[in-house]
């Protein structure tokens, strides 16, 4: 069974190889040139039987031709057989593109890295190494002002750091920074980093973000807030002015109409406050493939905001409905 940590590493590849790269430069030398597009595909390398199938494979190209073919691999132990089946990805990618190519090994643990430098023996004076980016290559960004400056190296270094002794400062400083990225993908990449570290560290994490004093700060989840909140303020407005005249035109008094429209302003300004977190949970609900049951939209109807905050919260790495919504006993 692929764990949490392993489909996380290849996710991040996927969605953006070259930031992988760059960081894997110094250990791919001039094989990596300056200018380059990404062509990615699925691991299938069509002439291999199913068992040989990569994570990924990304075909670096210049002016349409390709240059160099890289195989990501992310290997979280030691497997004497990855031996035999990296030599043969790379021999078959070659044999398909026509282009050098390397095996780029990505593991978030030191001896692992270690194991995966060694040469592989092929035959007489014939022998493989694959390139390796480990823990000591990706930056432990531990500082939320550098996290922030560049928050797709701070997720990646949360995820190559996952397992090591500054898991949860590392993974602290990646939430901040991701309040500074535009990307609707926030919430996903929340929830790659809650998945990865361990459950000790991720209780941490869960405590650090329950507090008031981490709001997060991106567009996406600003903008959600801020289109529930104008719809509630503008059913709030709508119905307080109609309390307000129907109370005038009954009491002839303007106290009437200012009490109705304030009245109705405050209690809009609740109601959509409340509609976005509900939105908010949906959302994350429905990304992870989790059901509501009648049970819980029934406790969903009578939920204040900071319920919902706590639902949000505990929905960013549930893996089953009732981590998010435990039974009444």
């Amino acid at each position: 069974m692929v764990s949490p940590l392993h489909e996380s590493l290849v996710r991040f590849v996927r969605d953006h190889p070259k930031r992988t790269l760059e960081h894997a430069r110094s250990a791919l030398g001039d094989a990596l040139p300056r200018r380059f597009s990404v062509e990615v595909s699925d691991g299938n390398l069509t002439v291999l039987p199913d068992e040989y199938k990569a994570d990924l494979v990304l075909i670096l190209k210049r002016r349409g031709v390709p240059i160099l073919g890289v195989i990501p691999e992310v290997q979280l132990k030691v497997d004497p057989d990855k031996h035999s089946t990296w030599p043969a990805y790379a021999v078959t990618l070659r044999a398909r593109i026509g282009c050098p190519v390397v095996v780029l090994v990505i593991t978030p643990h030191a001896w692992v890295a270690r194991w995966a430098r060694r040469p592989i023996g092929l035959g007489p004076g014939n022998t493989f190494t694959a390139v390796v980016l480990g823990p000591e290559d990706v930056p432990a960004i531990t500082d939320p002002e550098a996290a922030r400056a560049d928050p797709l190296a701070a997720v990646l270094g949360a995820l190559a750091h996952a397992r090591g002794p500054r898991a949860k400062e590392v993974a602290r400083a990646a939430f901040r920074g991701l309040d500074a990225l535009d990307d609707p993908a926030l919430w996903v990449y929340c929830d790659m980093i809650l998945k990865s570290v361990s459950p000790a560290d991720r209780r941490g994490l869960h405590a650090m973000l329950s507090r008031e004093d981490y709001k997060p700060q991106s567009k996406f989840f600003r903008d959600l807030m801020a289109k529930g909140i104008a719809e509630g303020r503008k059913i709030g407005l709508e119905e307080g002015r109609r309390v307000g005249r129907e109370e005038g035109r009954e009491e002839g008094r303007e106290e009437g109409r200012e009490e109705g429209r304030e009245e109705g302003r405050e209690e809009g300004l609740q109601v959509g406050e409340r509609e976005a977190l509900v939105k908010a949970l949906r959302k994350l609900l429905a990304k992870r493939k989790l059901e509501l049951r009648p049970t819980h939209e029934a406790r969903l109807a009578k939920a204040n905001a900071a319920q919902l905050t706590r639902w949000i919260l505990k929905a960013a790495d549930a893996r089953r409905i009732t981590d998010v919504f435990p039974p009444r006993r």
